[in-house]
């Protein structure tokens, strides 16, 4: 297929693609300029008995976001360490083996980013950090680790307005799944 940069910016390209059987018709999408992976984690304490999520305001979509912990896989970083180094700075929590759960296209159609998916064990107490600038707005959620109230924490928070990421059903489907979590 015949790509082509349509508009370049910093942390973002738009980019053009020829379909390859219909030549007159162009697909658009965005990639980042510096890397194509997200990595994403279903973080479980295993020492409070908790689910650990976060919530933050995602200004494109003009609402709150409960999401897994995730981050951008730095180019130095293996994915790994990249979500280990997500946990610490989102969550406060130190981390203990990241295991792999799935991974797939973040956008069918708008980008062509590939998110890793994790199942991570922390246990503890948060340590004392400054948070990043970034981050600052980020708020921790935590519910015991069932799945019943998982799902009863979600349903309240989804009907107080706020939006759920279909990636934290993947990832606890998938860690349930693979044997990870208990019902």
């Amino acid at each position: 297929m015949k790509t082509q940069i349509i508009h370049p910016w910093k942390w973002l390209n738009m980019v053009g693609v020829e379909h390859p059987n219909n030549p007159w018709k162009l697909w658009e999408w965005v990639f980042r300029a510096w890397t194509g992976q997200v990595v994403w984690a279903v973080v479980e304490n295993i020492s409070h008995e908790t689910f650990v999520l976060v919530e933050q305001f995602r200004p494109l979509v003009d609402a709150r976001v409960i999401e897994l912990v995730a981050g951008l896989v730095d180019p130095e970083m293996t994915p790994e360490e990249a979500i280990l180094k997500e946990i610490r700075e989102e969550t406060w929590y130190t981390w203990g083996q990241a295991h792999f759960l799935l991974t797939g296209p973040k956008s069918a159609g708008l980008t062509n980013e590939m998110t890793l998916d994790y199942y991570v064990q922390v246990s503890g107490n948060p340590w004392e950090q400054e948070l990043e600038t970034s981050e600052r707005w980020l708020i921790v959620l935590e519910c015991h680790n069932s799945l019943v109230d998982l799902k009863r924490l979600l349903a309240s928070e989804e009907k107080s307005g706020k939006l759920i990421s279909p990636w934290v059903w993947a990832g606890f489907g998938k860690a349930m799944i693979d044997g990870y979590l208990k019902n």
